[in-house]
């Protein structure tokens, strides 16, 4: 090895000894002249009040001076004076031999089991001596019990579905005031909430305030549960407050519950389909049925159906045996009208219908809105089953045929055309889809045999192709976003064709283009989309 390295080497073995001996030399103060302890009991009850005893004495013989404490209460407590955690107190002079104490009372708060530690560091100078030591101790608290009392009024069991009601209740025994409670729950995979009394914030907060010693509440919780049958769902409850940036708990609550089979099985087909994609303008015949799942017969049942969806004209709304809601989008069928309703014995099934139609347009609310569905509630002994049905988007397709239009080419040739003389138009399409997205969108149209491009189109970026031999024009348009154009923002093309009559147009409007047809896939639904735009003579608007 090299005799430089050896000396670097050697350099930094010194001076790590060095650090290593001032460190040592620094904190044998601290253990052989400063003795510090913290006198804590070893379990106390959440919000009691303890006091914490911090014990120093003076081992060596020389006095220490200008000594500093310290002291930082457990995470969650309340001091009994001030809102501190961290309390510093100047202490003076301790002589040689000399002992002292520092009493510091508070309550500590947080969940059963929880430990909790309290730490001390005292800072001094030994006299004759001006660099400063330190001493530190710290001391855990079990916390044995928590002052809330916070529990679960769940069912064993909810059947698959069907709204159930439930309840959390709490209290405080606490002899110091709780202030800022905010209760948590965390529901579990397959729950939906409904409602709650009080309301929450949100679905799954509520804000308790103060609570004294004694003083308590309850919250009603409604929701209901999907799930596989006798599947567990955990249903967990906080309770607590923010301190310092953090959610201080004070008790926690689980309760399970068991997915049951449901009494009544209901299915819904709709035009015949159990998936049906519906489409604009459609008429939908819906067949709702219902089984008795039980071994026991089932008597006076009623079964109510609920729309929604924008897209649905509900103004006919037409239900066979069913009374239609005044001002609302419900039908009511009971056993007065279906029999079954009256009397569904073990494994015995009925079936209600009614009709609607899809509007052949409607309006959306902003243009972000997009994948719309018909849904269908329906509730029937207490069990509330949802069906959603999608609603294919409309693709729109305009075609038309111009003279002159700034932003493109210059046409020329006479106008009306004449018998061997060209005279050049321009074709524009324009591809828009409605309510979905849509994706793979091609327009097609064929062209006469007078009829020819020349070559020319705006946007040079558009995917635009010609035929020769079965004389078609195609544009590859791409992914169309709803209501948007085109994501890369073509949401049209221009190109540019030449006629040159026979003689046997002379007299006529020959079509300069034939009829246009737009295709695509639906993003939303995976169905194929479809719309066609009408062809075009020389039979055009003044311009």
């Amino acid at each position: 090895m090299p005799k430089k390295v050896l000396i670097v080497l050697g350099i930094a073995a010194l001076l790590m000894g060095g650090v290593l001996a001032w460190y040592w030399q620094r904190n044998a103060y601290s253990r052989e002249y400063m003795k510090l302890e913290i006198l804590a009991p070893d379990a106390a009850v959440g919000g009691e009040e303890i006091t914490y005893v911090v014990k120093y004495k003076n081992n060596s013989d020389f006095s220490l001076e200008q000594l500093t404490l310290v002291f930082d209460f457990p995470v969650g407590s309340v001091a009994a004076e001030g809102n501190q955690r961290r309390v510093t107190k100047e202490l003076g002079d301790i002589y040689p031999g000399q002992e002292q104490t520092v009493e510091f009372k508070g309550r500590l708060f947080g969940r059963q089991g929880e430990r909790k530690e309290a730490k001390a560091l005292l800072w001094y100078r030994p006299r004759n001596i001006s660099a400063k030591y330190e001493a530190q101790t710290s001391s855990v608290t079990l916390l044995s019990s928590s002052p809330i009392r916070l529990e679960w009024d769940l069912p064993g069991s909810a059947e698959n579905l069907k709204e159930f009601d439930f309840f959390l209740t709490y209290d405080s025994s606490s002899d110091y005031p709780l202030s800022d409670l905010l209760i948590k729950v965390e529901y579990p995979e397959g729950f939906e909430f409904v409602s709650s009394v009080p309301a929450s914030v949100g679905s799954n907060e509520w804000n308790i305030g103060l609570l004294n010693k004694g003083q308590g509440g309850k919250i009603a919780l409604r929701g209901h549960l999907q799930g596989n049958l006798e599947e567990a769902k955990t249903f967990t409850a906080t309770i607590g407050s923010w301190k310092d940036g953090t959610f201080l708990v004070l008790k926690e609550s689980t309760k399970a519950i068991e997915v049951a089979a449901p009494q009544v099985l209901v299915t819904q087909k709709v035009n015949g389909s159990s998936d049906y994609v519906a489409s604009p303008g459609d008429t939908l015949h819906y067949e709702v049925s219902f089984r008795n799942l039980s071994d026991q017969s089932l008597q006076n049942l009623s079964l109510v159906s609920t729309l929604e969806g924008r897209a649905l004209d509900l103004s006919t709304l037409n239900a066979s045996q069913g009374r239609v809601g005044q001002g609302d989008a419900s039908i009511l069928w009971d056993g007065s009208a279906v029999s079954q309703l009256q009397y569904l014995g073990p494994g015995e099934e009925g079936t209600v219908e009614f009709w609607v139609d899809v509007k052949d347009e409607w309006s959306r609310v902003n243009s972000r809105e997009k994948n719309f569905i018909i849904r269908n509630t329906v509730l029937v002994q207490n069990t509330r089953n949802r069906f959603d049905v999608k609603v294919n988007t409309q693709l729109d397709l305009e075609q038309k045929v111009v003279r002159q239009l700034a932003e493109t080419f210059e046409n020329t040739g006479p106008s009306p055309p004449q018998v061997g003389i060209p005279t050049t138009y321009t074709v524009v399409w324009r591809a828009d889809s409605r309510y979905n997205d849509a994706r793979n969108v091609v327009v097609k149209a064929s062209l006469p045999s007078e009829v020819e491009p020349t070559g020319k189109q705006t946007p040079q970026s558009a995917q635009l192709s010609y035929n020769s031999e079965t004389r078609e024009v195609e544009w590859r348009v791409g992914d169309v976003a709803a209501g948007s154009g085109t994501q890369d923002g073509i949401s049209s093309v221009a190109f540019q064709i030449k006629f040159i009559p026979g003689l046997g147009q002379r007299g006529t409007a020959p079509q300069l283009v034939y009829e246009a047809k737009a295709e695509g896939e639906d993003v939303f639904t995976s169905r194929p989309v479809s719309v066609t735009a009408p062809g075009v003579s020389t039979d055009l608007p003044v311009q």
